[in-house]
C-alpha cells in the first residue's frame, strides 16, 4: 500500500520576514539549516497554521534556526497571532 504525500501548512514561531518577504538569500540560508539535517521541531502552537520552532541537536552545540535567521538580519521578531506559552520561550536563544 502507497500513501499519497501530504503536507501540513507551517510557519516558524515568533519570526517574521526581516523585510515585506522572505528574501531569496533568506530561503536559501534557511535551506542550509535543515536540508539533510535532522532537526527537532517543537510545536508551539496550533491553529490553521502549526508554529514551530526548529533545532538540529546532531552537533556539539544545538542550532536554534529561529534565532540563527533573526541573529543574520534575515528575520525578525513579531509576534504569532495566537501563541501558546511555549512560544513565548521560543526566540530568546541569543
Amino acid at each position: 500500500m502507497e500513501l499519497p504525500a501530504q503536507a501540513i501548512q507551517a510557519r516558524l514561531t515568533n519570526i517574521c520576514a526581516a523585510g515585506e518577504k522572505w528574501s531569496l538569500r533568506a530561503t536559501r540560508h534557511f535551506t542550509q539549516l535543515v536540508a539533510h539535517h535532522v532537526v527537532m521541531a517543537r510545536v508551539t502552537s496550533v491553529d490553521r497554521v502549526i508554529s514551530v520552532c526548529l533545532c538540529d541537536t546532531s552537533g556539539v552545540d544545538d542550532v536554534h534556526v529561529n534565532d540563527v535567521l533573526i541573529k543574520n538580519g534575515l528575520a525578525k521578531k513579531c509576534r504569532d497571532q495566537s501563541v501558546s506559552l511555549a512560544a513565548s520561550k521560543c526566540v530568546n536563544h541569543l
